[in-house]
């Protein structure tokens, strides 16, 4: 934020060309800046390249960002701006340029510069009009997910993870082709070839570390207006950067370390270690944001948004590890953010977005159910037990959300210490539902037949009787 004193800065000063804090109009000129010359760069406006103050809870503020790291920035930025272009090539190259910023080992890119980099991939998801370019956005995108919570996973800012299979990530895809379809065949394969040259070419030609910490205003103008009405604007993918939790001295393992005690060599290492932490913290936040969008459903790129959001969110949960999973941090954020898009999106009406969200709730089940017994205790019932159980007046639920349910009760139950959780926490809890028992009576309910199915006929009868197959399956599993 300016000093006291400083004139506020003027709105879209850079909208119409004006060159970036730092730029020369004549070139090169390596010399670095006097510091007149530096309080008159700090009082133009608007600042476009700034460090961004998460990844300095834990240390001294660091020095103003050098002219490497400011032309770091403005690539990234004008790589955004490329991409927002309507030219079905010019997109394509832009996402091979973001996936290799993102995952190389020397050109790292951070904070605010990494949320606009999420925001371009998912914008040209929605709004590219060729198919190759959509799958390469959510491919692309999928892949910088992993790099990202893989560096938080294994604390080094410099490691890589190996591709991913396109093939599996373009399967799950809403409206997407199925294993054996020849064009679905074709556009996996050309995805995955552009993924594996651009991270086998991750390196190549950067000899040394440029980091992009901050990125041009993302509302520029340079947006075009037919493809504005569904892409996420900057308010929307991320309101605010600053982390959920308190400014403090806190290591990852929840030790106080005073600031005078700290040398130059852990304080280095806790920078970086908070780096990536809030790395990883700002783009789970922006997916539990988009998935919680609204928007009318019933357009394909508002349905592909909202399905994009929460199969990243699901690859992001079950690929997490020990430190996303016993992180205080994410925890509040699961608990803050996660449930309330889990629960957002629980609707029939939409089976893609209803199935995902169902789908995300059993991993938090299976993975994270030591830390969430207060809302597990709530939204179980929620989700999984009133849409099966019997309410004498009440219709029934849709067919499609029972066999849905029923698909997951059946999964629960192949569980058995999951079960057993269930039991001890909530059956045994004098202050807690009785959430085993429920399941069992509802999944039995289904099983012996509901109230006035014995009057079907024809199709109907025949669906009834699927699902009494399947509550059996569950009981016997």
């Amino acid at each position: 934020p300016p000093a006291a004193g400083d004139s506020p800065p003027a709105a879209h000063a850079d909208a119409d060309g004006a060159k970036p804090d730092g730029a020369k109009a004549d070139g090169a000129d390596d010399k670095p800046p006097t510091p007149s010359g530096g309080e008159a760069d700090a009082q133009r406006t608007p600042k476009a390249f700034e460090p961004t103050p998460i990844a300095l809870n834990s240390v001294p503020p660091l020095a103003p960002l050098s002219r490497r790291e400011r032309l770091c920035g403005e690539t990234v930025a004008l790589i955004c701006a490329g991409a927002e272009i309507v030219d079905e090539q010019c997109e394509l190259e832009c996402l091979k340029g973001l996936l290799v910023a993102v995952s190389s080992r020397s050109f790292r890119v951070h904070g605010r510069a990494l949320l606009r980099v999420v925001r371009t991939c998912y914008n040209v998801h929605l709004g590219s009009k060729s198919e190759v370019n959509q799958a390469t956005a959510k491919a692309s995108l999928t892949q910088m997910l992993t790099v990202v919570f893989h560096r938080l996973e294994t604390d080094d800012p410099s490691t890589l993870p190996p591709p991913i299979v396109v093939a599996d990530v373009l399967s799950k895809q809403s409206g997407g082709g199925k294993a054996g379809d020849d064009s679905f065949e074709n556009v996996a394969g050309y995805v995955q070839g552009l993924l594996n040259k651009a991270i086998a070419d991750t390196n190549a030609g950067i000899t040394a570390v440029g980091v992009a910490v901050g990125a041009v205003d993302p509302d520029d103008g340079c947006v075009d207006e037919r493809r504005v009405d569904n892409e996420v604007t900057a308010r929307e993918f991320d309101e605010d950067s600053e982390p959920a939790t308190p400014k403090s001295n806190v290591s990852r393992s929840g030790t106080t370390t005073p600031r005078h005690s700290v040398g130059e060599g852990t304080r280095a290492v806790l920078c970086a270690r908070k780096t990536l932490e809030n790395d990883a913290f700002l783009v789970f936040r922006a997916l539990c944001k988009l998935a919680k969008k609204s928007g009318d459903l019933t357009v394909p790129a508002v349905l592909r948004g909202k399905t994009l959001s929460l199969e990243l969110l699901k690859i992001l949960l079950a690929n997490a590890g020990p430190v996303f999973a016993t992180s205080r941090r994410f925890v509040d954020a699961t608990k803050t953010y996660l449930c309330d898009a889990v629960v957002t999106n629980a609707a029939p009406g939409v089976p893609a977005a209803y199935q995902l969200s169902l789908s995300i709730f059993l991993t938090l089940l299976d993975k994270f159910r030591a830390s969430l017994k207060a809302e597990i205790g709530y939204f179980y019932p929620l989700l999984m037990l009133k849409p099966l159980e019997v309410v004498i007046g009440a219709p029934l639920a849709p067919y499609t959300q029972r066999q849905i349910l029923l698909q997951c009760h059946r999964v629960i139950c192949g569980d058995a210490q999951l079960l057993v959780d269930l039991f001890v926490n909530y059956d045994c809890d004098l202050d807690s539902s009785n959430l085993f028992e429920r399941a069992v009576n509802s999944v039995v309910r289904v099983a012996q037949g509901l109230p006035g199915t014995a009057e079907q006929t024809g199709a109907e009868l025949a669906r009834e009787s699927m699902l009494a197959g399947d509550a059996l399956g569950c009981i016997t599993k």
